[in-house]
């Protein structure tokens, strides 16, 4: 039996705006997704895995956080089904059978409205495929770990002990190889799991996604344990899977495109560039675009420009609201330009506060502007080109970003450009400086 897999696709088409980590190409997925079942069909595969992270839903939806209004549920848990009504219906377009399972990323009330809740296994070929839906708890010292639980756990005993057929295990959450980053991507209970799992003779192959990065795959016994790549990222890898009887499993490697052209950019500031009020300390109830901001990015998406907010953030170092406010915010901005018909394509936070910083992770301010560190990182996450691309904001360290990167910087007179026109003009002569965005987009494109 061959069957493909893709996994952490982190999509976004109905829902405004794009997964809160850049360089998660959310807009791409569906059309991206289309390819890589089409080219699973021409390399023979039996049927398609797809585990978990099928969506980029926000963070409020599952995850609520006291004290802060979230930016209408409603409307984002309408726009999430749409969505898995999108990739339901690519999925059923490429004639392949195939399984789904939510990720952490996921919003399950939509998604089972959606995909069937019930259809947990199936035999293939001669192997049963069997998918398990498990989910991270946040509860005592256990804290973020993906664990195994009833009735998921009771479904995986009964399959360890049925020895009819060759089997294969499907969990976004990952069982082994074990992963060393800070994040728990790993079961607390994999040492176990991985125990079990490998005396068994009839569990071949083991797969997970949720680590978008992964180690190797491993053999442990006769169980071949693997983390496909995640498919959202540049280059969208995925994975094909040959599993016989008394043979090895192995496998196979593709990309949909290791060769991607590059494209000009313009980089935007946030606050005071974008918006009028800061969201700073608050969530996004406080979060209103400066006027013509929407219609002016629409025309840098019609021009073919990438458009990448750079924001420093240094609220969250701070200690005044947590990360995931940040991303609230964002998503507002996004909802509210896509009532423009505009788009962000990724945006960057710096959330170092240097010696303010409540904890030694946010000391660090190595990637807020001026450096350059955050416009390189974009330019190499989303296949940009720095001499050809734009930084506009209302500070002279947005200028002088843009200058130690390559780009060329435009100043606008809102926010606090007005006030630092005449200290960005001594230091960085010959800067353009215009009244606000729309008129900054104006000049972008009569210079192109």
């Amino acid at each position: 039996m061959r069957l493909g897999h893709v996994t952490d696709l982190h999509a976004r088409a109905h829902m405004p705006g794009v997964a809160a980590k850049p360089g998660r190409l959310s807009r791409e997925m569906p059309d991206r997704l289309a390819e890589c079942l089409a080219r699973m069909k021409d390399l023979g595969c039996d049927t398609v895995a797809v585990t978990g992270d099928l969506l980029d839903v926000p963070t409020f939806l599952y995850n609520a956080f006291p004290g802060f209004e979230p930016d209408e549920p409603a409307f984002w848990a309408e726009r999430a089904e749409m969505d898995y009504r999108l990739i339901r219906g690519v999925l059923d377009g490429a004639g392949l059978p195939y399984f789904v399972l939510p990720g952490n990323h996921d919003f399950e009330p939509a998604m089972w409205r959606v995909f069937d809740p019930d259809d947990n296994q199936r035999t293939i070929a001669g192997v049963r495929v069997i998918r398990f839906c498990d989910r991270e708890h946040t509860i005592g010292a256990e804290g973020h770990t993906p664990r195994r639980f009833h009735p998921e756990r009771d479904r995986w005993l009964d399959a360890l002990a049925d020895d009819s057929t060759p089997q294969v295990h499907l969990q976004h959450y990952v069982i082994a190889p074990t992963i060393g980053h800070r994040y728990p991507h790993n079961y607390t209970e994999c040492e176990e799991m991985t125990r079990r799992l490998s005396t068994s003779p009839h569990v071949r192959l083991c797969l997970s996604g949720h680590d978008h990065k992964p180690p190797p795959p491993e053999v442990h016994g006769r169980t071949l344990f693997a983390v496909t790549p995640s498919f959202c990222e540049h280059p969208h890898r995925f994975r094909v899977f040959d599993i016989q009887t008394d043979t090895p499993v192995t496998f196979q490697d593709h990309a949909l495109d290791p060769d991607r052209p590059v494209r000009p950019a313009v980089f935007l500031d946030r606050d005071g560039t974008i918006n009028d009020l800061p969201a700073y300390r608050f969530g996004p109830e406080r979060f209103r675009l400066l006027p013509g901001v929407g219609a002016a990015i629409r025309r840098l998406n019609d021009a073919g420009y990438a458009v990448v907010v750079q924001t420093r953030q240094s609220c969250v170092g701070k200690g005044f609201v947590p990360h995931e406010i940040v991303r609230h915010v964002h998503d507002r901005m996004h909802r509210l330009l896509a009532a423009d018909g505009a788009r962000i394509d990724a945006v960057y936070a710096s959330l170092g506060a240097g010696a303010e910083a409540v904890m030694p992770m946010y000391r660090d301010t190595a990637d807020a502007k001026p450096s350059p560190a955050l416009l390189r990182r974009a330019a190499d996450e989303l296949h940009l080109d720095l001499a050809r691309s734009w930084f506009v904001g209302d500070a002279a360290r947005d200028i002088e970003a843009a200058s130690r990167a390559g780009c060329r910087g435009v100043l606008v007179r809102t926010g606090l450009g007005a006030a630092n026109e005449q200290d960005t003009l001594a230091r960085f002569p010959g800067t353009p400086v215009l009244d606000d965005l729309p008129a900054a987009v104006g000049h972008i494109l009569t210079a192109r």
